[in-house]
């Protein structure tokens, strides 16, 4: 994933699951993109089965748009979400320029 994102342009939005490959998969992901690869203008959508404010205090730090629980979250509040994550995404792009 890290070579993927590393040889992307300048990804918008990551909509990542928790749990994916492994119990913490997801958070490791966002851990690489903001500390290692340092890119601190994407949009991290996060999304588990896991209780969402336990969640956002494991990613305090690291500029996680939002922490999505898959049991409570419905179509509209996901779209919602990833439309402003992506106006986010427009703001601070602005802003660099």
């Amino acid at each position: 994933m890290r070579a993927w994102l590393a040889a992307q342009a300048e990804p918008a939005l990551l909509l990542l699951d928790v749990g994916l490959d492994t119990a913490d998969a997801g958070l490791v992901i966002a851990r690489e993109v903001r500390q290692i690869l340092g890119n601190r203008t994407v949009r991290i959508l996060l999304r588990s089965g896991h209780d969402p404010e336990t969640l956002r205090a494991a990613v305090a730090g690291l500029d996680v748009t939002d922490v999505l629980g898959k049991a409570n979250s419905t179509l509209p509040e996901l779209r919602a979400a990833v439309s402003w994550a992506l106006e986010a995404y427009v703001r601070l792009t602005r802003t660099e320029d």
